[in-house]
Order: C-alpha cells, then structure tokens, then sequence
C-alpha cells in the first residue's frame, strides 16, 4: 500500500508537466498564409505568398514544421486535405492567370493540375479523392457542380447569380443522399439531395461593431462552415460564430 501511495503521490507533483504545450515552429516566409495541412505529425504543407518578392509558393516539411522548402509555384486560394496521402488546392497559376484545381497524391512531392478554363473557382470540397462539389464563376453566375473522378469531369447541380461561397458537406449519408451547407454573401442555404436543391436557413444574427470614427467593422459575409452532422454545426461570419440549433430552431 506504501508503495502505491507514492506512486500516486509523484503522478499528482509532476502532473502540469504531462499537459500539452505548444513550441513555436519556423516559418518559410513572413507573409500571409493561405492553407496549412498535415498528412502526419512529420509531413504537411503550406501555401504563402513570399516576402518582399511578392510570389506565391506552397512550402513543403517532413520535420513537423522545423524546416521547410519550396514545393510548388501556384497563388493558392485555399487548401483541402483529402485522406493520408491527398491534398487538394484551388487557386490560380501565375504565369497563365486561370484558376487550376491542383492536386497532389503523395503528400506533396508531385502535382497536377485541371484547368477550368478562363472561369474563376472560389471554393471546392472534396469527401474522397474522386468525390466532391466544385464551384466555378463563369463572370455572370455561380456554378456547383459535382465530381466523381476528381474534377475531370463535372456534372452542373446549381446555378445562383451570388459569387462568394463556402461549402460544406457530411461524409455519411441521410435517405441515399448527401446533406450538405453552402454559403451566399451573408445567407446560408441547405441541400439534402446532393446539391440539386437548396433551402434557406433562417438569417444569422447580426451584430454590429464599430471603430472609434463609427465605421462599420461588421463582415457579414461568412467565411467558414463546419457541421458535425445534419443538425448540429457552427458558421461563422466575419468575427463572429453561431451555433446551427439556434439557427435552424423553429
């Protein structure tokens, strides 16, 4: 009983020191970061617009973040890790100036690239490797499509005259279909076929904020969506985040 007594006793006295701590990892650049990923605790990549030259590069680590190097040349918009091993980006490459779905197989060691012609690609979300929704501005409306091979062949689900979107689906399916929340300026709408057919939700709460001149500092448009299944979930619009049962209680 002695014995166990103390063991207990030590577990207690060093007890802070076994809680997570954070250590500060170098950075490839000091400039705006536009997607980080992890595949593991060692590998993971980053997309960032270099300083002072202004160029826009993905940085690549296999040390947890303690070094990095260049990776790949493309103005990345946004970053989606896949699976262990896949990592999807939108963006735009630089030298052609089109927006590009690229795509990496092997944690970043080689890419590929779909082109999409002159059209620009606000947002895309991907379940697998082959299945996922695209979105694509044309310059007059906004599109929604669906891929079941990894965007080399798209199916036309949606059409809305809005540009700015996020999108969000769940992996498990409800009645044969995928639900999924997409975003329009400040309105938030939901599909629970896929993404034919889209509802409204009831209009987030606004809550103005203001600068000492009385400038409106209020986003409203929103900026991330995360659902935990078809009921449950968060949005957030500007600073603000709002929890999707209140939302959608009736």
């Amino acid at each position: 009983m002695k014995k166990y007594l103390l063991i207990v006793s030590l577990l207690f006295m060093f007890s802070p020191s076994l809680h997570s701590q954070w250590i500060q990892q170098n950075w490839p650049v000091f400039e705006n970061s536009y997607g980080v990923k992890f595949f593991d605790e060692n590998t993971g990549l980053v997309a960032m617009k270099t300083f002072p030259s202004s160029l826009y590069k993905i940085y690549r680590t296999t040390n947890g973040g303690f070094n990095w190097s260049e990776n790949y040349y493309a103005q990345i918009y946004g970053m989606q890790k896949i699976d262990s091993n896949t990592a999807y980006c939108w963006g735009q490459n630089p030298t052609t100036g089109y927006d590009k779905l690229f795509r990496t197989f092997d944690k970043g060691l080689s890419w590929d690239s779909i082109n999409f012609g002159l059209n620009s690609l606000p947002d895309i979300y991907f379940l697998t490797k082959d299945t996922g929704w695209v979105t694509i501005f044309d310059g007059n409306s906004t599109k929604l499509y669906k891929t079941n091979d990894g965007g080399i062949t798209l199916t036309l689900l949606n059409s809305t005259g809005h540009y700015l979107t996020t999108s969000y689906f769940l992996k498990g399916k409800y009645n044969g279909n995928y639900v999924g929340y997409r975003s329009y300026m400040e309105a938030i709408k939901k599909t629970t076929d896929g993404g034919y057919n889209w509802i409204d939700l009831p209009a987030l709460p606004i809550i103005p904020e203001y600068d000492r001149n009385i400038k409106s500092l209020t986003t409203y448009n929103i900026t991330n969506i995360v659902f935990l299944n078809k009921d449950t979930g968060w949005v957030c619009n500007g600073s603000y985040a709002h929890d999707s049962k209140i939302m959608e209680k009736k």
